[in-house]
């Protein structure tokens, strides 16, 4: 069954947090602020971010003779990517200039990229301005780094065409994801999705997952993902009895509830603010089995918030490629990302989507490191694309940066309440080595074509 409804205007925040996008972090404690900031200067000390060594450090920077944009003797000029400023979804991206504060100042208190200082210059797109940002950047930006826009089709002609580089916080089109001069830490599904979380539940929901309602919205950034998901969902076996389609804004969610009751146990709703899904559901009196979020999207604090205001009746499990960040005692690259978070100042909630533009730094910076000297656009890209197996000092599970299409196959599982996310190590079953939380089966990624 496919039908069209009309979805909540926040959905154009949730393109940020299907793509992992929607960052921020939480005030730091008074008494806290004193133990983050010995922390952060320990580290930055070395240029050490947990396992990734001399990420950052001094050096007597020379020019290779060529002039290269964006960079000086001195200083090395970054943009970053944001929709702050949109009246359609305020403060989307904002947590992109968070972090690149925070990592900037640890950078640059180590000693710089070889002694060269990171600058970084807010690119605010509001998300219909994207286009002419990436002009602006074109004109002094040395690269883009650890910044996004949901709607990136058409900032790659003109990126491309001057030889700007990015390694952006996500990629959402197709065309961006497949686009030069670029590195991706991060993945949305596009040929392949990573269908672990569901193999692992099968055990207990196979049944369920027999009867899939999938709710998707109706913009290209986000329907691809979707449509990928989808379909190495039935590649895998699984059968879906509603399939939505749901534009960016509606008058009642009840007109998308009710063509579940009784066709779908399991319901993967779409990447926008659930709470009045959740109401819905309520209000209908329809019983799922469970709800799912398969395309990693979830991982955020709106949907707690949504689970406190419009509490359901049925499970509610994710994956995530992100090390679980409630287990941040035993990582120290997460411990270390939100430490330096904090020390910024933000009001925004410390949540998963802070990690993909601390992966971007700390790839930007290790891979400018390496190119010495020698610092060029296309040093960069080619340092940072030859890594088959990064982690960002274990804050993501391994991704092949060769590859922009690969799906990591690792994946782990979480519980959702309005407490709060839970890591459920017994679902997941890790299977990278003692004391790992990742399930790393290569069976977890499923071919979408």
């Amino acid at each position: 069954m496919e039908r069209t409804a009309r979805a909540p205007m926040l959905a154009i925040l949730a393109v940020g947090s299907i793509l992992l996008a929607a960052c921020g972090h939480s005030d730091p404690a008074p008494t806290a602020g004193d133990a983050t900031t010995t922390t952060a200067k320990a580290e930055a000390a070395t240029g050490d971010f947990g396992t990734m060594k001399g990420v950052c450090g001094p050096g007597d920077p020379k020019s290779s003779g060529k002039a290269v944009r964006g960079v000086s003797d001195s200083t090395i000029q970054i943009g970053v990517l944001n929709d702050a400023t949109s009246t359609l979804s305020p403060g989307l991206g904002a947590g992109y200039l968070d972090v690149a504060k925070a990592f900037t100042d640890w950078c640059n208190e180590a000693g710089g990229i070889n002694g060269r200082k990171i600058e970084f210059v807010g690119r605010d797109a509001q998300i219909s301005q994207a286009a002419a940002r990436i002009i602006d950047a074109c004109q002094s930006d040395f690269m883009l780094v650890g910044g996004a826009t949901p709607f990136d089709a058409n900032t790659v002609q003109p990126r491309e065409k001057c030889g700007l580089g990015a390694i952006p916080a996500y990629a959402a089109s197709p065309e961006a994801i497949d686009s030069k001069l670029q590195a991706l830490p991060t993945r949305v599904a596009n040929k392949q999705a990573n269908l672990g979380m569901m193999r692992l539940l099968e055990p207990q929901f196979a049944d369920a997952f027999q009867k899939i309602g999938m709710m998707a919205v109706d913009t290209p950034s986000l329907l691809k993902p979707s449509e990928s998901t989808k379909a190495a969902m039935l590649n895998a076996g699984y059968k879906i009895t509603s399939y939505q389609k749901l534009p960016l804004t509606t008058d009642n969610w009840r007109t998308v509830v009710q063509p579940l009751v009784g066709t779908a146990e399991a319901v993967a709703p779409a990447p926008s603010d659930p709470t009045a899904l959740f109401q819905a559901i309520n209000d209908v009196g329809y019983k799922p089995t469970l709800l799912f979020n398969a395309m990693g999207n979830a991982y955020n604090q709106q949907l707690i918030t949504s689970m406190k205001a419009a509490p359901i009746d049925a499970p509610f499990y994710l994956g995530t490629t992100i090390y679980p960040l409630e287990l941040e005692d035993q990582n120290p690259a997460t411990k270390l990302a939100h430490d330096l978070t904090d020390t910024v100042g933000s009001k925004l909630p410390w949540d998963a989507g802070a990690i993909p533009p601390w992966a971007s730094w700390l790839l930007f910076a290790q891979s400018a490191t390496a190119c010495g000297n020698d610092l060029t656009v296309q040093c960069v890209i080619d340092k940072a694309t030859a890594q088959k197996d990064y982690t960002a000092a274990g804050l993501l599970s391994p991704v092949d940066l060769s590859d922009p299409d690969a799906i990591p196959p690792c994946i782990a599982v979480l519980s959702a309440t309005a407490k709060g996310f839970a890591y459920d190590e017994k679902i997941t079953q890790p299977t990278d080595g003692d004391g790992g939380v990742f399930n790393c089966d290569p069976e977890n990624v499923v071919d979408a074509d």
